[in-house]
């Protein structure tokens, strides 16, 4: 069987990355030209369109972005999701330096679709990252009956005792 009940496989986890890759770079386009893409940027927006992917898919097979048990997701996994599609981005502006000066004095993927799909990218996934968490979470604890309580105190021990109950409730 592909799915087991504890953690979703890697593989669907790097399908839906994929995926918000592929989105985010539509979307960037279409930000950037105000939804009305010209004639001349779709003309190359296939090479583009496969050169992002393909980079992206890469760089989250190297830094095993996929691999984290996605319930489990924490500040270093967005660290290291940012970490990943910068190294990325960091590459397409290499690229677009080489085809400039050495190629055609062309930019293959202009710079602001660089900057939009990175911001896009990194906030979409992210974000997906943390709805599943807060999902497994709710589904994961049963409904208990919630006492009203009033922590007496003031300063560290106080917030520390409400961090502890909302924790264990």
């Amino acid at each position: 069987m592909f799915f087991t009940r504890q953690n979703t496989p890697r593989w669907l986890i790097f399908l839906i990355d994929l995926f918000i890759v592929s989105c985010s770079v539509l979307l960037a386009y279409l930000i950037r030209f105000n939804f009305s893409i010209p004639g001349s940027e779709l003309k190359p927006l296939p090479t583009v369109f496969g050169c992002i992917v393909g980079i992206r898919s890469l760089s989250f097979l190297i830094a095993r972005s996929y691999a984290g048990i996605i319930r489990y997701t924490s500040t270093s996994d967005a660290l290291r999701v940012v970490s990943t599609i910068f190294s990325g981005s960091l590459l397409f502006v290499l690229i677009n330096l080489i085809t400039f000066f050495l190629i055609n004095k062309f930019f293959l993927i202009p710079f602001s679709i660089i900057i939009i799909d990175f911001l896009i990218t990194c906030m979409a996934m992210i974000t997906f990252r943390m709805v599943v968490k807060l999902a497994f979470l709710e589904l994961q604890r049963p409904e208990r009956q919630q006492v009203n309580i009033i922590i007496y105190g003031a300063g560290e021990a106080g917030i520390t005792a409400k961090r502890v109950l909302d924790r264990d409730i």
